[in-house]
């Protein structure tokens, strides 16, 4: 059976041509002639010399926006769970459970344990 290669390349993220190329059994027989001086250096070495343009970790108020929401709400009796007072229904089989809410700030994913359960747009405006 021949593979999907327009799907493993998405996967990937590689053209699918590559894909196909190393399938088929490409092999790269190019070797490197000349060495480089960043060659001979070992990873510690490599590390020591880039310390100086590393740069310290982003404050909070950078990051946060980039930081998804996550805790367990219970759904009510109406099927519903309410996030940021708004209410976002969800299958009637998950009455009283607690489920992971995680959010953002555009979408708000509902789980059970690993199962995505349903995704819903945030609403702004409150009800």
């Amino acid at each position: 059976m021949k593979p999907n290669f327009s799907l493993l390349a998405r996967e990937i993220q590689i053209d699918r041509r590559t894909v196909k190329k190393y399938y088929n059994g490409f092999t790269n027989s190019t070797i490197k002639a000349n060495k480089s001086k960043i060659d001979s250096l070992g990873p510690i070495k490599l590390l020591n010399i880039e310390k100086d343009s590393l740069k310290p970790l982003s404050t909070k108020a950078i990051r946060r926006p980039y930081q998804r929401y996550r805790q367990l709400h219970k759904v009510n009796q109406s099927s519903m769970i309410t996030y940021q007072s708004n209410q976002y229904s969800v299958p009637g089989e998950y009455i009283g459970e607690s489920l992971l809410l995680e959010s953002d700030n555009e979408s708000l994913y509902i789980y059970d344990s690993i199962k995505l359960v349903v995704i819903h747009p945030i609403r702004r405006d409150k009800n």
